[in-house]
């Protein structure tokens, strides 16, 4: 069972962390340009995780409009606007 506590100081909001630079090239990318991620794996659920993880951060560190999609070789992403 989960214990309820009552008076736990709540430390204040850290607004001032540095993001890490991302390791996918969003920035430099021009529409229709596209990289590829090799995933050897056929699990279906990593692949949709590390689709997720791109686009989640293509959406925090670009102004543009990307895609992705499963191809035999792994993920490829593409710049669409």
């Amino acid at each position: 069972m989960i214990e309820i506590e009552k008076n736990i100081y709540i430390p204040p909001i850290n607004r001032n962390r540095r993001r890490t630079p991302s390791i996918y090239p969003f920035q430099i990318m021009e529409r229709n340009d596209s990289f590829l991620i090799n995933c050897e794996s056929n699990n279906t659920y990593h692949r949709k995780m590390i689709q997720t993880r791109i686009l989640a951060e293509a959406r925090r560190n670009s102004p543009y409009v990307f895609t992705t999609r499963t191809v035999p070789e792994g993920i490829r992403c593409w710049r669409i606007r």
